[in-house]
């Protein structure tokens, strides 16, 4: 086996200098648009640092160009949207969906689309509360979870353009959400509500909007994934109409087809990530690689290309044992994705991997099956982390880490945030019992400079020094 060593960002902007610049000038954004000087974002780091992402200097990073790559197209993000605006595209925010409406939103043309629930990274990059301050000037404070920095983008215009349209998703979605969501509509934004009811718990619940008693069964649903289909199929009809454009069923195919090939190319990655002896990409890049099955950050197309060639330098790494790390690094699973990139550096600094993850996102992981593509689409949805019991997802995350071989969990809650506080308690119980693997929670610190506070990093090393105690009186006894 050879460990592979994770660079610092002095590091990358020298390796980054010494590429071919006809390969790096070759990369584009939006191509169908045709090779412009603004679109391309294979950049130096520094460019990124312009931007205000700080945080940035205290990471570590893959050394290799594709995984370089990955991190520089999330990072264009949103310069992104602004170019697509200038070029006469529709921009289009979708918001508590979990990544179901991307698939079919993509189907309109010229259209691109992105998540403000993901701005909840953003005051951890800027190493900034601004937007957050923003937020709590508009009614949404401490008591709310970090993704109300999407009202201080909301309100700021600085951060992406207004938007042509934002579908959000309310009902069996988060609350959260749903208050950043009503905030920005009462602000002036262009909103479409898209109403979706909840997953009752115990399965089958694929059939589910009334109920069908059996005597000495718990009730069951019957008609939820039709309902979902009738709210996809009224989302076409009124977002051809709030967009000027009407959608053909050929179109609609066609992008849930080009959404199921990408997440074949995640869930490899992800597989890999799980099973090869040496870690053969490091934790920040992998949930780069999966937050990408949510919207493909707005360009399907380029986000294929660049997940091909992450998957590439998996694979190769795998079969040659070529890694980061050691072999006896302590597997993780983590839950809940960590709005501080700084998190899984920390860990892996520590003698850590990150061999698992249910980052709320299920629904976008979740395979497209054939046939109906709005049907397909439904089906995914209903394996969405929120949108049925606690319980139910704690068998989820059971499931991933017996599948993983996981030794232990990381709860990363955020403060506020109504789901962290209802569910971590029903997460823990679940894991320790059923898994029989020790539990960590705690509450990501507000954004500040500087590295993770001591009691975050004196927590993580205790757990992961307990684990490895651990291991030495399971081998003898």
């Amino acid at each position: 086996m050879s460990a592979l060593e994770r660079i610092d960002i002095g590091t990358w902007q020298r390796r980054f200098l010494d590429l071919d610049p006809d390969e790096v000038a070759g990369v584009h954004y939006f191509r169908h648009l045709g090779p412009r000087a603004f679109s391309r974002y294979f950049k130096p780091p520094s460019s990124f640092l312009g931007y205000g992402f700080r945080r940035l200097r205290r990471l570590h990073y893959d050394p290799d160009p594709r995984a370089l790559r990955l991190f520089s197209f999330m990072l264009e993000e949103g310069e992104r949207l602004f170019r697509a605006r200038q070029s006469g595209m529709r921009v289009v925010g979708l918001m508590g969906d979990y990544g179901a409406v991307a698939p079919l939103l993509f189907a309109f043309p010229d259209v691109t689309a992105f998540y403000p629930d993901f701005c909840y990274w953003t005051p951890f990059l800027t190493e900034s509360e601004v937007l957050l301050e923003r937020a709590e000037r508009r009614g949404l404070g401490a008591d709310t979870c970090y993704v109300r920095a999407a009202v201080g983008a909301f309100t700021s215009q600085a951060y992406w353009p207004e938007p042509d349209l934002v579908a959000a998703s309310t009902g069996a979605s988060c609350d959260d959400l749903a208050a950043v969501a009503q905030v920005a509509f009462d602000a002036g934004t262009k909103m479409m509500f898209l109403e979706i009811p909840q997953r009752k718990d115990p399965a089958p619940w694929l059939t589910a909007t009334r109920f069908i008693s059996v005597a000495g069964q718990a009730p069951r649903q019957a008609g939820l994934l039709e309902r979902l289909c009738e709210i996809y199929r009224d989302f076409f009809d009124r977002a051809g109409t709030a967009l000027g454009t009407p959608v053909t069923e050929d179109r609609v195919a066609g992008s849930v087809a080009r959404f199921r090939e990408l997440r074949a190319v995640i869930a490899e990655i992800r597989t890999l990530v799980a099973t090869a002896p040496l870690c053969p990409l490091p934790a920040t890049e992998e949930l780069l690689v999966q937050f990408a099955s949510t919207h493909a950050y707005g360009d399907p197309a380029e986000c294929r290309r660049i997940l091909d060639g992450v998957l590439e330098l998996v694979r190769e790494r795998s079969e040659r044992g070529v890694g980061f790390g050691r072999e006896d690094d302590v597997r993780l699973y983590w839950v809940n994705p960590p709005p501080d990139p700084l998190l899984h550096v920390h860990v892996e600094r520590t003698g850590a991997r990150v061999v698992g993850t249910e980052y709320l996102i299920a629904s976008a992981l979740t395979p497209l099956s054939e046939g109906d593509p709005v049907k397909s689409i439904a089906r995914a949805f209903l394996t969405g982390s929120l949108l049925g019991s606690s319980a139910a997802r704690s068998e989820t995350i059971v499931a991933g880490i017996r599948e993983t071989k996981a030794e232990g969990v990381v709860i990363s809650n955020l403060f506020g945030s109504s789901h962290c506080g209802a569910e971590t308690p029903v997460i823990r119980r679940a894991v320790e019992e059923k898994a029989g693997v020790p539990v960590l929670s705690f509450d990501v610190p507000k954004p500040a400079p500087g590295e993770i506070s001591s009691q975050v990093q004196n927590r993580l090393a205790a757990f992961l020094e307990a684990i490895r105690a651990r291991r030495g009186r399971c081998a003898t006894s």
